[in-house]
């Protein structure tokens, strides 16, 4: 299907592939996910969303990755200690009312 996503409706973590989906939800919602890669890389999202007949939907999300801790060294190859890498992005989307 060429990457091709087809639209979700009532459906929470559909407004990570297409907003628009927002406008199919009409109560609040929250949904959580977390998934355990291999070696040490971890990442999870949250959703939050409240829909209201006047305002239209608002969501809030989060989404985050943990690639876990690797060893540094300097140009002469000894070690110098542990660092982390991470991700974290966060959003708000709203829909008017229909």
């Amino acid at each position: 299907m060429g990457s091709a996503y087809e639209s979700i409706n009532n459906e929470t973590s559909a407004i990570f592939l297409n907003p628009a989906t927002l406008n199919t939800i009409d109560d609040k919602r929250f949904s959580v996910t977390y998934l355990k890669h291999v070696l040490d890389i971890n990442s999870g999202n949250v959703v939050y969303i409240k829909s209201t007949p006047d305002l239209g939907s608002f969501a809030a999300s989060a989404i985050y990755s943990n690639y876990g801790s690797f060893t540094a060294y300097d140009k002469q190859g000894r070690e110098t200690g542990n660092f982390g890498a991470n991700n974290l992005v966060n959003s708000s989307h709203h829909a008017f009312a229909h």
